[in-house]
């Protein structure tokens, strides 16, 4: 998933990789991007055959 919450425990990032994949069809992951107005959300929608990606900022 890519979240901080998972920062060097890679079992249990699996482990709930594993759990969205087969109870929603769904992975999710974070893409840093130096320069970039936020991280970049990923998502792999496998049911509707998909991917999204976005960001999210504060309006000025």
């Amino acid at each position: 998933s890519g979240e901080a919450k998972y920062r060097g425990n890679l079992k249990a990032r699996i482990d709930d990789d594993k759990k969205k994949l087969m109870r929603q069809k769904l992975l999710t992951s974070n893409l840093r991007v130096k320069g970039a107005v936020s991280d970049i959300k990923i998502e792999a929608l496998f049911e509707k055959r998909i991917i999204e990606m976005y960001v999210t900022f504060k309006a000025p």
